[in-house]
């Protein structure tokens, strides 16, 4: 597999810890006044950091570093023109291309909100839990079109994709328990 492919993945990683800054910065211009929520941030290792516009995380930047090391050892023993390489590429960049289009889709709602501060009134307040829901419930919009891809062409790389977003439909499940948890103790 080409290293250009290979680079896109740290790219991707990368642009979800920006987008997701971006998009917590610009919901507070009108956004943030109609629809108040917890926290932007769904993840809670993030969180803090995303709260407190962290511009540099050195957490997120190890993964990062750890993810791309990986896959440059496991590219140079030639393990990603196999099958199941072709399936780990698939899962981390439509799982970021999935993650990071989710915020652009967010930077342009608040973008518009912003510029046209009389398409929204009224106050509603999001719990963690609701906030968690309707994200997990819109990766549903990724999952059945490349899980179609996957099952129409057999390829490894949409199978990939379509495992990273079920699995990230399941990382949400569990944030969502841990909180039902919560505010039932």
């Amino acid at each position: 597999m080409h290293v250009l492919i290979i680079l896109i993945i740290p790219l991707l990683m990368i642009l979800d810890y920006y987008l997701t800054l971006w998009g917590a910065l610009l919901r507070m211009c009108t956004f943030g006044k109609h629809i108040v929520i917890q926290s932007y941030e769904l993840n809670p290792i993030f969180q803090r950091a995303i709260n407190n516009f962290k511009i540099i995380n050195m957490q997120h930047l190890v993964f990062v570093l750890i993810v791309t090391t990986l896959f440059l050892i496991i590219n140079h023993l030639n393990g990603l023109a196999t099958s199941f390489g072709s399936a780990l590429v698939g899962y981390f960049i439509i799982t970021y291309a999935t993650i990071n289009a989710r915020h652009c889709a967010n930077i342009f709602t608040f973008w518009y909100a912003c510029k046209h501060p009389e398409s929204m009134s009224g106050i509603v307040m999001l719990n963690d839990k609701m906030s968690i829901t309707m994200s997990m419930n819109t990766l549903m919009l990724s999952l059945f079109p490349v899980a179609s891809i996957a099952i129409a062409t057999f390829s490894s790389f949409a199978f990939g994709g379509t495992i990273g977003i079920i699995l990230l439909i399941a990382q949400h499940a569990y944030w969502r328990s841990k909180y039902t948890k919560e505010l039932n103790a």
